[in-house]
């Protein structure tokens, strides 16, 4: 691990430590529930440091959204559209693609990928969002070979 690696992992910790106190200080659930989805946020980017191809992403996403390969991702069934959303949200936030790369290997064109990710960012509610994240580590930890 390089000296700016350690001192992402540092900054990252005091981030979290942060955001825990100000949880534990807050009385508005609204306030709770954003500082919920940043810290899942944050977890998530500290613990993983994803080495794996676009194609296994893809592949763990099917197989836990239980796609089927001969489906593809073609269609806008409401399960197909998750797991998309799920494999560009990782391809983007944890393997550091960019939007025409991702595009590229989902088979779609980049400013639907573009879309996509900013809507789930930017667009949902909390709980949703929550969820959302939650199913990415479980996304993670399967492709890590964790689950």
């Amino acid at each position: 691990m390089s000296e700016l690696d350690n001192l992402e992992q540092f900054r990252t910790q005091g981030a979290i430590e942060e955001l825990h106190l100000i949880r534990s200080a807050t009385r508005d659930e609204e306030t709770k529930d954003f500082i919920d989805i940043r810290l899942i946020e944050l977890t998530g980017q500290q613990q993983i440091r994803l080495v794996a191809s676009p194609e296994r992403v893809i592949q763990v996403c099917e197989d836990y959204y239980f796609i089927k390969p001969n489906k593809g991702f073609k269609c806008r069934s409401e399960e197909l559209v998750r797991c998309r959303t799920a494999a560009a949200w990782i391809m983007r936030k944890y393997l550091s693609m960019s939007v025409v790369a991702v595009g590229e290997a989902l088979h779609k064109d980049h400013s639907t990928i573009s879309v996509s990710v900013n809507n789930m960012e930017y667009r949902t509610g909390p709980r949703a969002k929550m969820k959302f994240l939650s199913e990415i580590q479980e996304i993670i930890s399967l492709i890590k070979g964790r689950g």
